[in-house]
């Protein structure tokens, strides 16, 4: 029969979820807490409350200290692994195409009696599909293209390979590489989303890429190289 520690050190685990940040830009605040480096990005771990699950918002969150892994008599290997298998549980993600989050926030402003049909024919298609990701909860969605099974049900739609764009901490940007773009606009538009960000939102000034065949995962300097 499980200890009543245990039973509460599983609770907490269970509730334990990853945010991303930029290395570069957190080197003060990473140097005294328990992360673990992902390509040029570090993870940090909190606790989420029960309503985060269902997409509410948390009133606060308590970020994992070297404390709690002593307390947990566990290791940030752990605790990593713990946090991505949790934050890719489908009832915590939201995968949408860009240009429909943008005829909601219309519909918001809409006239009475102004159908959805009328305000999708004053947003023009530019073309190219976009994707954010992200979390239902709005905080720290970012994060969710650590979990491979999200990013395999993200290219059943994008496609088998794609780029992802760190538009903030919160949220993520999801594009094709069929699409008729060159990574070093990419490049550009995400340290121009980073510069019109407060400093606490931006994440890095990176893009990245994602093979859903080799299921592999990494930052997309390379092709950056090729193009200048």
């Amino acid at each position: 029969m499980r200890n009543s520690k245990f039973q509460l050190m599983e609770k907490e685990m269970d509730s334990v979820l990853p945010m991303v940040c930029s290395i570069e830009r957190n080197r003060e605040r990473l140097s005294g807490m328990p992360h673990t480096v992902v390509e040029d990005m570090a993870v940090l771990y909190y606790l989420a409350e029960d309503k985060a699950a269902e997409g509410g918002k948390e009133a606060g969150k308590v970020f994992v200290t070297s404390d709690f892994l002593e307390r947990w008599e566990t290791d940030v290997k752990t605790i990593h692994a713990a946090a991505v298998k949790n934050i890719g549980k489908m009832e915590r993600i939201v995968f949408r195409d860009i240009r429909d989050i943008y005829v909601d926030a219309l519909m918001e402003m809409a006239e009475p009696g102004e159908s959805r049909e009328e305000i999708e024919a004053m947003v023009p298609e530019n073309g190219k599909k976009l994707y954010a990701v992200g979390l239902k909860s709005g905080e720290y969605g970012a994060a969710v293209i650590l979990n491979d099974g999200v990013r395999q049900i993200v290219a059943e739609t994008v496609g088998k390979e794609y780029y992802i764009l760190p538009s903030s901490v919160n949220e993520a940007i999801v594009i094709s590489k069929e699409e008729d773009v060159t990574p070093e606009e990419l490049k550009e538009a995400v340290c121009g989303m980073n510069a019109e960000l407060p400093p606490e939102l931006a994440l890095t000034d990176s893009i990245y890429e994602y093979n859903a065949v080799a299921h592999e995962f990494r930052q997309a300097a390379e092709y950056i190289e090729e193009t200048v």
